[in-house]
């Protein structure tokens, strides 16, 4: 239609311009269409008045003083009531490019009446107008794109879009992704999108799986549920995570049995034409919006991912330009590390496995590897960097030893082990944190005489018995054993880690040892010198140790019947069993039974562990705090850590090792576990250093109580 026709048109007629098509309004030319035009339009509320978006060409337009900043426009603006300045400012907002961020929001409101209406009314009714819908969502979007800063704007052009999507749907299951939506992590969402609702609805009345894309759309788009930080701060691994476990527990994913409440469409415009809510007909479907119990369980395994999330979230905000570091990738929880792909990580896992070379473990220059980590000092790493190493290999399908989280030394100079670990994710558990010391003090002993494979299998498949360790550590004890035959370890952390273990648990520690050295070969020299550094250590004297090593390579147990004499013809009597075959040279025989009757004699097998690490029932830590005084986060030996800390502001790093082993505790897990409770309460980590650690005193006063 031309300008000419729309401009002459009957006072009780008026016409939508569409997209693209060019007229001239008091003399502005408007190319973008997409608003009415018209003297007279009635309002959709059923008392009538006129339609607020109509561009009235009879008004006049003062466009000598455009009024930009919108001091006419109320509430609800409506063209007729603005003044001159302000339809002058309109019009010409109108014929630019419409995406000027200094006009008045009022002018975009005004502009996005006539959308609306268009939409919601006349494409409704009319072939013609449902066929623009496509160009006016895509109008909606540049839009939101623009003006979607401000709040008002982004909640109703948001809710507006995601109606004109449900509109243009096919019926039928949903094939693809589900429809975008933002929801800021500051406020709730005020409704739930009825696009999204249409495509859960169509799954629920097919009872077809609900992918989990799906799933987590709708557990975000619920307004009565609210996600922590990382699901905002890191938005793609939050939904790779989610997609991870949600899958794990749902297979190809949950199916809801179809309830009784039907979608019910209704949609609050922004424009004062329509009445409270405009009704929308949309196909008969199961509402999932009416059900609870299936968002408690996706709430579940959300909070899950949040909490695995939470130390890289918190080191994400403090280092944002990273991400895709070794440092940052190390924090990933290891569904998640072990498939990061970035340049370092790549160039990493090709070194190691350049190692390795197809072998379950090989030695390397400790140092070679070291120069590989983001270290703050090139070449030498502190206990927090070796442990964010360590632990980003674990989650790879890779070990290192030295390992920092099982009681060994900062990687540096000299050699270490790498490995491959049996299971993604095996760390340093509760297990390790009792038995570190003793299989530090063991590997020690088995070295010196552990130098052949074979030797070092049934060395490894010993201690794992004995300490009680899962099968999938048996690499990490190989491994550990290899390293301590070429490294000659220092025994200090041990010795600091035993320190207030009673004179019972260290004499049962030392027959044991005794036992590891004994089992596999004749005591030479240098395992007998092992023994005695380990002896020292266990303040114990080294004569006993001696009068073990006769007992055990002397005497075995009689396992099998002693021949007494050899068989010789005469009257048959009780049979004389055959002695068992001489173990052929160089052949490690390992007798698991005669070992596990061997630490039955000395009494401290089973219950080995329990005995030495027990904090709370021996009497040798502080007694925790009752649980009502201690800070939010922070129960039992965290607590108690917390307060010793609190009474001087410098801590050295050994005497703060010495204090977390005498809570039970790990040195590495306990500071970060205080830190994250401090960035979380306050902003600040509440320790900071690493041979010398010092006490933040505003973030200690926050977590105390």
């Amino acid at each position: 239609m031309r300008a000419r026709e729309l401009s002459e048109q009957r006072p009780d007629d008026a016409a939508w311009v569409p997209g693209g098509q060019a007229v001239q309004v008091a003399g502005a030319a408007i190319a973008g269409g997409n608003f009415y035009l018209g003297q007279s339009l009635r309002s959709m509320r059923p008392y009538g008045g006129s339609e607020p978006a109509l561009v009235n060409p009879a008004l006049s337009v003062d466009f000598a003083e455009p009024d930009w900043s919108g001091e006419c426009l109320g509430y609800w603006p409506q063209y007729s009531e603005l003044t001159p300045a302000g339809r002058a400012a309109y019009l010409s907002w109108l014929s630019g490019p419409r995406e000027s961020t200094q006009v008045a929001i009022g002018y975009v409101f005004l502009y996005f009446y006539g959308l609306e209406r268009r939409a919601l009314v006349d494409a409704i009714a009319s072939p013609a107008g449902f066929g623009e819908l496509p160009r006016i969502a895509a109008e909606v979007e540049r839009l939101l794109g623009i003006y979607g800063s401000n709040n008002s704007f982004q909640r109703y052009a948001s809710n507006f879009l995601s109606v004109l999507r449900g509109l243009l749907e096919r019926s039928g299951m949903p094939q693809g992704p589900p429809p975008p939506f933002e929801r800021d992590p500051s406020h709730l969402l005020s409704f739930f999108p009825l696009d999204l609702r249409l495509g859960l609805g169509r799954f629920v009345l097919a009872r077809h799986p609900i992918p989990a894309p799906w799933a987590l759309a709708w557990l975000q788009a619920s307004p009565e549920v609210y996600l922590r930080t990382p699901a905002f701060r890191c938005p793609d691994e939050f939904a790779q995570l989610f997609s991870i476990r949600y899958n794990q527990r749902f297979g190809e994913g949950m199916v809801i049995k179809p309830n009784k409440t039907r979608i019910r469409a209704s949609y609050r415009a922004a424009s004062s034409s329509f009445g409270p809510e405009f009704h929308i007909p949309v196909e008969d479907l199961p509402d999932v919006t009416a059900l609870t119990a299936p968002v408690k369980v996706l709430k579940g395994i959300a909070d899950e991912c949040t909490d695995a999330l939470d130390s890289y979230s918190r080191w994400l905000g403090r280092n944002s330009t990273r991400q895709g570091s070794l440092a940052g990738a190390a924090l990933l929880p290891p569904e998640l590390a072990h498939g990061a792909s970035s340049g370092a990580l790549d160039e990493l896992t090709q070194w190691l496995e350049s190692q390795l070379a197809y072998q379950a473990e090989a030695v390397v220059d400790a140092a070679e590897l070291v120069r590989r980590w983001p270290a703050q000092t090139p070449g030498k790493l502190t206990k927090s960097e070796a442990s964010a190493l360590a632990q980003l290999l674990n989650a790879r399908g890779y070990g290192v030893e030295p390992d920092v989280r099982f009681a060994g030394p900062v990687l540096g100079a000299g050699h270490a082990v790498v490995f491959r670990v049996d299971g993604l994710g095996a760390g340093a558990g509760p297990a390790w944190a009792s038995a570190a010391a003793v299989f530090q003090l063991a590997a020690a002993v088995a070295a010196p005489g552990a130098r052949s494979d074979a030797v070092l299998d049934a060395v490894a498949d010993q201690i794992q018995a004995a300490l009680h360790l899962p099968p999938s550590e048996h690499n990490r004890i190989h491994a550990h054993l290899r390293w301590a035959a070429i490294s000659n370890p220092s025994l200090n952390a041990a010795k600091r880690a035993l320190g207030g273990t009673d004179s019972v648990a260290r004499e049962a520690i030392g027959t044991f040892l005794v036992d590891v050295a004994t089992a596999n070969s004749d005591v030479g020299p240098e395992q007998v010198s092992a023994l005695t550094k380990a002896y020292k250590v266990l303040d114990l004297e080294p004569a006993s140790m001696y009068a073990l090593i006769h007992e055990r390579t002397s005497r075995p147990p009689a396992l099998e019947p002693i021949v007494i004499r050899r068989a010789r013809p005469g009257v048959p009597g009780e049979v004389i069993l055959p002695p068992p075959p001489a173990a052929a040279p160089n052949t490690v025989v390992l007798d698991q039974d005669a070992i596990r009757a061997k630490l039955a004699e000395s009494a401290k097998a089973a219950a080995l562990l329990g005995e030495i690490f027990a904090d709370e029932e021996d009497g040798s830590s502080p007694p925790a705090p009752p649980e009502s005084s201690a800070p939010p986060g922070l129960r039992g030996a965290y607590a108690s850590l917390l307060r010793e800390l609190s009474a001087r502001p410098v801590w050295s790093h050994d005497d703060f090792v010495d204090l977390t082993s005498q809570l039970g505790l790990l040195p590495a897990a306990a500071i970060e576990t205080l830190n994250e409770a401090a960035l979380e309460k306050c902003g600040e980590p509440v320790l900071d250093g690493d041979d010398v650690l010092e006490i933040n005193p505003a973030a200690l006063n926050m977590l105390l109580p």
